[in-house]
């Protein structure tokens, strides 16, 4: 189905009900975030949302699911790369940057050699939200792998949420449109073989 160019009326009604909708997200993700299960450790790692929503509403919601897998593989990675990192090298910037930059290598490798399942430019986001979860939560050597796999369900979750907000408020901005009409213009049907016997 095709759509005509919103006129102006459509379009502020569209533009009100995103609007609407995402400031909605955000005031529901603030205020529950505990009820969604996005604080382990009591930190609130509700954020993440907003990152997959913003890396999703580009996408058409039929194929929503690869930024999705892209993101998620990105932030597993991220915090596994950034805890093995602290649990099994020294402690220091290089340790940390050794264990990060193999993450990034078999992210990128696993991305580029399958583009149509794992976008690289999620996969990459995905990558620096688990890392950065991982230093939010204070995850250390000497931290349990229970509250690693609090932090890791907690990226997933949000992540999705942020995909399944985006397609959601696609999908009812989409009813704001109407359909384009048919186009009622005559089409004049030309027989071939007359048109040759006649020149």
């Amino acid at each position: 189905m095709t759509y005509t160019p919103a006129p102006p009326r459509e379009r502020i009604l569209q533009s009100v009900v995103i609007a609407l909708g995402f400031g909605g997200g955000v005031l529901m993700l603030a205020w529950h975030a505990d009820t969604f299960r996005l604080s382990p450790n009591g930190t609130n790692l509700a954020w993440p949302v907003l990152v997959a929503f913003a890396i999703a509403w580009r996408t058409r919601s039929a194929s929503a699911w690869r930024p999705a897998v892209g993101l998620v593989a990105g932030s597993l990675l991220g915090t596994l790369g950034f805890y093995a990192a602290l649990k099994l090298l020294p402690v220091t910037p290089l340790g940390v940057g050794i264990g990060l930059g193999a993450s990034a290598l078999i992210l990128a490798s696993v991305a580029l050699a399958l583009p149509d399942v794992v976008p690289f430019d999620a996969a990459a986001a995905g990558l620096a939200v688990g890392v950065a979860s991982s230093q939010l939560t204070d995850l250390g050597p000497t931290t349990g792998f229970g509250d690693v796999v609090a932090v890791l369900t907690s990226n997933a979750l949000a992540l999705l949420l942020g995909v399944l907000g985006a397609v959601a408020l696609h999908i009812i901005a989409s009813l704001t449109r109407r359909p384009a009409e048919a186009d009622e213009t005559p089409t004049e049907v030309i027989d071939l073989a007359r048109a040759k016997r006649a020149s």
